[in-house]
């Protein structure tokens, strides 16, 4: 009886966008186990159709998606102005020089490489809830301060070095 007076509290809502049922599978499972609310996309247009409609906590974009790739799905989720606190975080098993970079100025806000370990899923997750219902000025200096780095790096990779 002494959980009938405690306050529910809110289930933090995070949006699988991945192309492989069992990537989805996997994370849905790993996230729904630390008492998170996850909804799934199979491509990039559902990705950003259920990003606006639910506004969820966190989004994990797998890159290479059908329709449209992730880096273009997280650029139309920012576009949009109720998304600021949305934290987006970039999937994929690519390995080049300049992806992450590539991510982080499209709009993501972190980067997991796959395949990964779940204990770096968990953290990853934790993390990006933490920062979206963190202090405003202090994310958005951290934000701010991955970006420029990310887009000073992805310059210099270019041959296009510009201090910022």
């Amino acid at each position: 009886m002494q959980n009938a007076h405690r306050r529910p509290t809110p289930r933090h809502r995070i949006l699988v966008v991945d192309d492989h049922h069992d990537s989805r599978t996997v994370a849905r499972i790993v996230l729904e186990h630390e008492g998170l609310e996850v909804v799934e996309a199979e491509d990039g247009i559902e990705g950003v159709q259920k990003a606006l409609e639910l506004a969820p906590d966190v989004v994990l974009m797998d890159i290479v998606l059908p329709e449209i790739d992730g880096l273009h799905a997280a650029r139309q989720i920012r576009s949009h102005p109720h998304t600021g606190a949305m934290r987006i975080v970039a999937l994929t098993a690519i390995v080049r020089e300049g992806i992450v970079e590539e991510a982080l100025i499209a709009g993501c806000n972190a980067f997991l490489p796959k395949p990964y370990h779940i204990a770096t899923l968990r953290h990853v997750v934790a993390a990006q809830i933490a920062a979206a219902h963190g202090s405003a000025i202090k994310t958005v200096l951290h934000d701010f301060v991955t970006y420029a780095r990310a887009s000073i790096r992805y310059r210099a990779t270019k041959g296009q070095y510009h201090q910022i």
